[in-house]
């Protein structure tokens, strides 16, 4: 799925593991790309909050987002409405957590047709967890689960029979998997704290992206007056522009003229609602401009070619444990990096190594110090690119790859070289 980062962190891995003689078969929801160079099922889900879902993203992709888009899934969602209604009393999920049903019945169809050696769970989305659990209950195979995001921790679990469940999967997956990674340190470390029958089963490891064709060069842009930043990816209500907003007005009113001299770019969300209003009491909305969305493929190139990479990390209680997949990506265009962050030292440490600047996501002055101190040194030419790699989805595959050939070689190919590691 064009844009997702769930995606191209899965996408990004299976042309590695064929390379090893890995054949994956895929089952993934409708939404997205099908892919040819291997067996990929897209299944619906059976709820009806999932399905309309499903059914606003294909209108979406087949028509556009036009008049006929609104009539369609507003008459998607009318028949729906009443049975939304019956899923929510009942139970109370995410709407993707239907989906774990449709997983099991194709998942138990090729297991019986293809007889895979390994189920292997992905994604942020716990109904492919809950999958897997099962598909590993009912035919005995090993199961092993990668964790995109962190799991909710005991201690914030509320009466929400949904946030209940992603816990309860997190218990079934340290648990039960035979083997099971985390995309971060922070979260690997919170799930062993919690389950300490984990040890010996899970580890982490940063998922890393596929370098770009043609990476740019860690030179200086020409000065042309306007320091142009960029922000790229997604904006909400715990992922918002406000604090940054305040921070660029008071460097503004600490130092007038560079309010002739930034430009804020934002590539694939507009302005969210808390930093639109941030930015109306100071009178700087012009200073932020919507590209709209790009497709992946030219993603980095616009990354490549901005004088300051923006990151807001977000507020939630789980950005302690999370990194944003896009920092990745930051890193291979070897640019400034200005990251808002949420008590998160582990994502601190990879933008403070590639000479980028961080500040709490909350703290505006510490923000307008930064953002101070990166205006200056786009002036003076003075910004150094990091000497150190960035980290590659080759070297997550490498690393992934041996621990699966300690804990469940019948997985590997005999002639994979981890098979034996």
């Amino acid at each position: 799925m064009d844009g997702s980062a769930a995606s191209q962190v899965i996408v990004d891995k299976i042309p590695l593991l064929m390379a090893h003689g890995i054949t994956p078969i895929v089952i993934s929801a409708p939404t997205g790309r099908r892919a040819t160079e291997h067996p990929h099922i897209q299944a619906y889900s059976m709820g009806p909050s999932a399905l309309r879902f499903d059914a606003r993203h294909l209108i979406s992709e087949r028509i556009g987002r036009g008049f006929w888009y609104r009539i369609l899934t507003a008459l998607v969602a009318t028949v729906l409405a009443p049975f939304i209604v019956v899923e929510r009393i009942a139970f109370g999920l995410q709407n993707n957590a239907s989906w774990a049903l449709s997983a099991i019945v194709l998942g138990l169809r090729v297991i019986r047709l293809r007889q895979p050696t390994v189920i292997y769970s992905t994604g942020g989305a716990y109904s492919a967890h809950w999958a897997g659990y099962w598909l590993k209950r009912l035919t005995g195979i090993a199961w092993i689960a990668e964790v995109h995001d962190p799991m909710h921790q005991p201690d914030h679990v509320s009466p929400n029979r949904n946030t209940r469940r992603i816990a309860k999967t997190e218990a079934l997956i340290c648990q039960h998997a035979n083997l099971a990674w985390w995309l971060t340190r922070g979260a690997f470390e919170g799930a062993l704290l919690r389950h300490a029958e984990l040890t010996g089963r899970g580890f982490w490891v940063h998922c890393g992206v596929s370098a770009p064709a043609h990476p740019s060069a860690p030179t200086h842009r020409p000065n042309w007056g306007r320091m142009q930043l960029g922000h790229f990816g997604s904006l909400s209500k715990s992922r918002n522009m406000g604090a940054f907003v305040e921070a660029l007005a008071a460097l503004i009113a600490r130092r007038p003229e560079t309010a002739q001299q930034i430009i804020v770019n934002l590539y694939g969300s507009d302005l969210d609602p808390v930093g639109r209003a941030a930015a109306a009491r100071a009178g700087i909305e012009h200073l932020f401009v919507f590209h709209g969305r790009l497709k992946h493929s030219a993603v980095f190139e616009a990354m490549a070619q901005v004088d300051l990479l923006l990151l807001i990390h977000g507020s939630a209680d789980e950005c302690i444990e999370y990194i944003p997949a896009k920092t990745y990506e930051y890193l291979w265009a070897q640019r400034p990096i200005l990251a808002c962050t949420f008590d998160n030292q582990e994502l601190d440490q990879l933008i403070e190594e590639a000479n980028g600047y961080t500040a709490p996501w909350d703290n505006t002055a510490l923000i307008t110090n930064a953002l101070d101190q990166a205006h200056q040194a786009w002036q003076q030419g003075s910004w150094m690119p990091s000497t150190k790699k960035p980290i590659t989805v080759e070297t997550a595959v490498h690393t992934l790859l041996g621990h699966v050939g300690q804990c469940i070689p019948q997985a590997l190919p005999t002639t994979c070289p981890e098979h034996t590691s």
